[in-house]
């Protein structure tokens, strides 16, 4: 009877050891996860926000290059004895560069260059670890629509010369996917489209 109780005690230990230890070890895990999860959103947000301005960046210029836009494409000058009496923007020509650009970022982010992975070292403040580790998988998309809008603006060039800028704005909503859960970033851009020298006096 004392042998068969002497077992069961044993046995009885070593299942509330094991039970101990695998609770220690899930307490430490988790400890670990809350201790980082602020540091991996940081991280992920300033990855997926660098991607994001990429993608809309390389967007515009593409739209640009294939049109082969140029300012007068975009500006309307009238002159009078030599000298500008009013600018105006053509608003077909506007329309297609921000439609295009939209339709391109929209694609873009569908595609799989918005799937990413970081390495779980870069999470960490260790610059040894930088870089190294296993992956964290991270997706980004879209949330909302993309906004652009068309802003001049003006700054002297030297004597009785003005740069005249023509620039696209761009935000945009999305939503990064992560295995802890998900997180919404914004990202506003701007991109100058065109621009020219103007001489003489400018309407403003």
């Amino acid at each position: 009877m004392r042998q068969g109780k002497r077992r069961i005690n044993k046995r009885t230990a070593a299942i509330i050891a094991a039970a101990v230890f695998s609770l220690t070890v899930i307490l430490i895990i988790r400890g670990i996860d809350k201790s980082i999860e602020p540091r991996v959103k940081e991280i992920c947000g300033s990855y997926c926000k660098m991607r994001l301005d990429r993608i809309m960046s390389e967007a515009v210029t593409e739209v640009i290059e294939e049109n082969k836009i140029s300012y007068n494409d975009i500006i309307i000058k009238d002159e009078i004895n030599g000298k500008i009496s009013s600018m105006e923007i053509r608003t077909e020509t506007v329309n297609r560069i921000q439609s295009q650009a939209i339709n391109k970022i929209t694609e873009r982010m569908k595609a799989d260059c918005t799937e990413m992975t970081i390495p779980l070292g870069s999470v960490s403040d260790s610059f040894l670890l930088s870089g190294r580790g296993p992956d964290i998988k991270v997706r980004l998309m879209l949330s909302g629509g993309v906004d652009t809008l068309i802003k001049g603006s003006f700054k002297s060039a030297g004597i009785n010369q003005t740069c005249h800028t023509i620039n696209m704005e761009l935000s945009a909503q999305g939503v990064i996917i992560m295995p802890s859960g998900s997180m919404d970033i914004s990202s506003s851009i701007t991109c100058p489209i065109a621009e020219s020298i103007i001489i003489g006096e400018v309407p403003f």
